[in-house]
């Protein structure tokens, strides 16, 4: 899950590159600290979303229902997600219409950062864990079926006649 977080974290820092390459804003210390910024609140998101799947994971008894256990921790996760990046995105607003010109920018900045936050959030790292998830699991799967196989091949049944 850690390489995951991590993959998700540098996907929203470079798509937050990209917007910012795209609208062709300057690149400055406050760019560099948005960025940093960004890094670390992916990274929280992560943590915060992959730990609530895993208690989730933990309390199903059918553990092929992936489905279930991600729709209801997603609804959990749903309103704080919501919450934070709606109080970010207001205070990036805030500065817009307030702050001076080169606040401005920086402010403009951060709302594509909350946006691009979610949108990894929502969309992106639920996908990454159901894919590490069925990754693992395989790996296992196959690891317990030659496990059983040189067992058998090692076994030898003698019958007393």
């Amino acid at each position: 899950c850690a390489i995951t977080a991590m993959g998700g974290s540098l996907l929203s820092v470079a798509l937050l590159m990209a917007l910012t390459a795209i609208f062709r804003f300057t690149i400055n210390s406050s760019f560099l600290a948005i960025n940093i910024i960004t890094l670390v609140l992916a990274l929280a998101e992560s943590v915060m979303l992959f730990d609530s799947l895993e208690k989730e994971r933990a309390k199903l008894t059918d553990k092929n229902d992936r489905s279930t256990q991600l729709t209801n921790t997603l609804k959990a996760n749903s309103f704080r997600q919501k919450f934070t990046y709606g109080a970010l995105f207001g205070l990036a607003l805030i500065f817009i219409i307030l702050m001076p010109t080169t606040i401005k920018q920086a402010s403009l900045i951060m709302m594509f950062a909350v946006v691009v936050l979610l949108f990894v959030a929502v969309y992106v790292l639920p996908f990454l864990w159901c894919l590490t998830i069925t990754q693992v699991s395989d790996k296992i799967r196959v690891k317990k079926e030659k496990t059983i196989k040189n067992n058998l091949k090692t076994t030898t049944c003698s019958v007393k006649k």
